[in-house]
């Protein structure tokens, strides 16, 4: 990846992105992760667990 956009001015040359500033100068490469753990609604309310949010339906379309 990085010898992909080294040869771009994409990647910042102050090696700090500064986003939403007027400053900016490029971007950096980095990675990340996200996670959602879904439980049983009863399993939940069992455990004494702080619900959020509850899935009220699902579908597929073919």
């Amino acid at each position: 990846m990085y010898m992909s956009f080294s040869k771009t001015p994409a990647l910042s040359k102050q090696g700090q992105p500064r986003p939403f500033d007027a400053q900016s100068d490029g971007m950096m490469l980095g990675e990340g992760v996200g996670m959602m753990v879904l439980k049983r609604l009863e399993d939940a309310q069992a455990d004494g667990d702080r619900i959020y949010a509850t899935i009220k339906g699902r579908g597929i379309r073919a």
